[in-house]
């Protein structure tokens, strides 16, 4: 027989563990459903792969200062 290190929990200590759990399955759920529909053009571009050689007016200095914050 398998011990459950829960056992020594009275109900509303269980009910209240299921319910965190929940909550926190149906947050990770709901930041996760927009990246999988997400379709990116390049799906495996990165800021780090930027090249500032290529033109179009962006300053590649500014963009990795914004992206370490």
């Amino acid at each position: 027989m398998k011990s459950c290190a829960r056992a020594w929990l009275n109900f509303e200590e269980r009910t209240a563990v299921l319910v965190e759990r929940e909550v926190q399955w149906r947050g990770d759920e709901r930041r996760e459903r927009p990246l999988k529909e997400a379709r990116p053009r390049y799906p495996q571009a990165a800021i780090e792969n930027m090249n500032p050689r290529a033109g179009g007016g962006v300053d590649h200095e500014v963009v990795m200062s914004l992206a370490l914050g």
